[in-house]
C-alpha cells in the first residue's frame, strides 16, 4: 500500500535528518 511506503520513507528521512543534516539534500536531489 502506497501510504505505508510513504510513512516508511518519511520515517527513514526523519531518522537520517537527525543523524546527518546533509542527507536531506541528497534525498531531495
Amino acid at each position: 500500500c502506497p501510504m505505508a511506503q510513504m510513512t516508511l520513507k518519511n520515517g527513514i528521512e526523519r531518522l537520517l535528518k537527525k543523524e546527518i543534516p546533509e542527507v536531506r539534500e541528497v534525498i531531495s536531489a
